[in-house]
């Protein structure tokens, strides 16, 4: 399967990155390989985390508080976003419907 990301989460993931490497030098790394662990079990397992909706699966981080949320198709893997795990989840958006 292919892993695409959403521009957002670039975004995303450099503002939590750039927040943890100003609490202590090193720690943005740390999130770094923690997200990395996540994406790689999603590639792995994708239909094994929990469900949000009929689309699309949240997967937790094991060390920060964050979330990866993703959708499987049928020859992909799209990451929507990552959010701290205190924030609503609905805050995203849904998956756009593709038009042929």
């Amino acid at each position: 399967m292919t892993l695409v990301y959403r521009k957002r989460v670039g975004d995303e993931v450099s503002a939590i990155y750039e927040w943890y490497e100003s609490q202590r030098q090193g720690l943005g790394e740390e999130f770094i390989a923690d997200f990395d662990a996540v994406v790689a079990m999603i590639v792995e397992f994708p239909q094994s985390f929990t469900r949000v909706n009929e689309k699309v699966r949240r997967a937790n981080f094991k060390r920060f508080p964050y979330s990866v949320f993703y959708q499987v198709e049928s020859k992909r893997i799209v990451v929507l976003s990552v959010i701290h795990q205190s924030r609503d989840s609905h805050i995203w958006p849904l998956p756009r419907k593709r038009t042929r």
